[in-house]
């Protein structure tokens, strides 16, 4: 019994192809993200073999030895605001990236400082998601200026002579290290988290640190095409949403 706007079946049929092109463009751009997804996992595998059963004999080691830090944000969450330090949580920290733009928090400065002293993230540290339905998700922190930490989100300093950032995200973020970690450190519970100390208890192999930065100069070439990608799905993804609102108003074939 809903009634709905029913514009003559010759508009109807120019409003979906004018929809289907603007979505065709935005699944471009997508499927265009998803290969450079396959060729940095794709390259990690050459380079390093299977993470899980190391098959190249790399030497194993535990995540703490290789780390000059292991720890995460604030235990108490403070008034978000519209302006004011970057406070990233969880639902920024996807795999390989952060996307803090699409939902942008921040705390004011006396909230940020406290948070500062327990959890001081830097350019390229590692952020990882310890509990929760993202547990495990791992990105690099692209900040350059301070930021606040959620404590849903481990901090990982690594010792650059030892353990690539680059190399440890790819390793965090393969589906078969993941499950691997599961099985280990959360059987039997019913909500997923890691504490701290089972984090700095991963072990992991580790190649050569030669090697490891070798992977992560090819990954920033990788990542520099990356962005312009997600630029452009971006851009895709306004215009389809532009037209979509322009349709249901009567306004797109005017």
């Amino acid at each position: 019994n809903i009634n709905i706007p029913l514009p003559p079946i010759g508009e109807q049929k120019q409003i979906t192809a004018i929809l289907d092109a603007a979505d065709e463009l935005r699944q471009k751009d997508k499927a265009l993200i998803a290969k450079y997804d396959e060729l940095t996992q794709s390259l990690f595998l050459n380079m390093f073999g299977d993470p899980v059963t190391n098959p190249k004999g790399w030497d194993e080691i535990k995540l703490s030895e290789v780390c000059q830090k292991i720890t995460d944000g604030t235990h108490h969450s403070p008034e978000p605001q519209s302006e004011g330090f970057p406070y990233v949580t969880a639902k920024h920290v996807k795999a390989f990236h952060l996307a803090f733009d699409s939902k942008p928090t921040f705390v004011n400065g006396d909230a940020h400082r406290e948070i500062y002293k327990r959890c001081s993230p830097e350019f390229g540290d590692v952020l990882y998601i310890k509990d929760g339905a993202t547990t495990g998700v791992a990105c690099l922190n692209t900040f350059e200026q301070p930021i606040s930490l959620l404590s849903s989100l481990a901090l990982i300093k690594t010792s650059r002579d030892k353990l690539n950032p680059q190399y440890l995200i790819h390793w965090l973020n393969h589906s078969g290290v993941k499950e691997k970690l599961i099985s280990q450190f959360m059987s039997g519970a019913a909500i997923q988290r890691y504490t701290l100390k089972k984090i700095s208890s991963f072990i992991l192999p580790v190649p050569g640190i030669s090697l490891q930065d070798k992977f992560a100069s090819y990954i920033q070439v990788i990542e520099t095409q990356r962005i312009v990608a997600s630029k452009s799905l971006y851009k895709s993804e306004s215009l389809f949403g532009s037209l979509l609102q322009k349709a249901f108003k009567g306004e797109l074939t005017n």
